[in-house]
This record gives C-alpha cells, structure tokens and sequence, in this order.
C-alpha cells in the first residue's frame, strides 16, 4: 500500500514515477501525511512552507515545522536546519545567537551527513571573517 507522503513524494520527482511534478498536489498529500503523525512529512512541508513550494512562502512557519520535526528525529530537517542556520551566521558572523543555533544543530547532525563537513567549513570560515559566495 501507497503512504500519502510516498504519494507526495511521486508529484515532486517528476518522470520517476509517471506522474507530472505538481508542487501543490505534493504538498496536499505530504499535508495529509504530516496530519497522521509522519515526522519525515512534518519536515517536507516546513521546507516547502520556508521555500513556497506549492503552498505561499511561509519562513517563520515553516522554520518552526522543520524545527519539530528535527527535535522529533528527522535527521532531513535536522540538515535544513543547519543549513539555514549556518546561511544566517555567515551572512552575519557577530550574531552569537544565529552562530550558536547553527552549532547546536550541526551537533546534532550524523557526522556522516554528506553537507555536514561543507557547512562546518562554511561556518569556520564565517567565524574567521572570511566570506563565502552562497550558492
């Protein structure tokens, strides 16, 4: 039997599945998901909320959903959070507030995470004044 998150997921990977890429039917289904407790669901629609994907653009929002989900064990969200945190203290390293949430969730990242040992170098560099072109 089909999850509705792994039914979500088909309208996001377009042509894997034979379905056309359709944000907004990805985010109902993932919605419906996040409804009936799937964690992993919780943090796709905080990420689709932060980045408007098939829903209006919601930061804050969908900063809290992704948070959640990461202190929930969602090692995705957990990942995305470190990112957008590590995103903010290189933008402004003098933020200890910003730097310290990066860190806190960098420590909570599975060492072999694959943006682990790039975002570490991206905020080392931050932290040292050096600047870093954001892709």
């Amino acid at each position: 039997m089909v999850t509705e998150l792994e039914k979500g997921i088909a309208y996001f990977e377009k042509g894997e599945t034979g379905i056309d890429k359709d944000p907004e039917e990805e985010f109902r289904w993932i919605a419906l998901a996040a409804i009936s407790g799937d964690i992993e669901a919780l943090g796709r629609i905080g990420h689709n909320l932060f980045h408007g994907m098939g829903i209006e653009k919601d930061e804050t929002l969908g900063i809290e959903l992704l948070m959640k989900a990461a202190n929930l064990g969602d090692c995705k969200a957990c990942g995305q959070m470190f990112s957008i945190c590590c995103k903010a203290a290189i933008l402004d390293p003098t933020n200890s507030a910003v730097v310290c949430e990066a860190i806190k969730w960098g420590e909570k990242l599975p060492q072999n995470d694959p943006n682990h040992a790039k975002m570490i170098e991206m905020l080392r560099a931050a932290l040292n004044g050096i600047s870093y072109k954001l892709s």
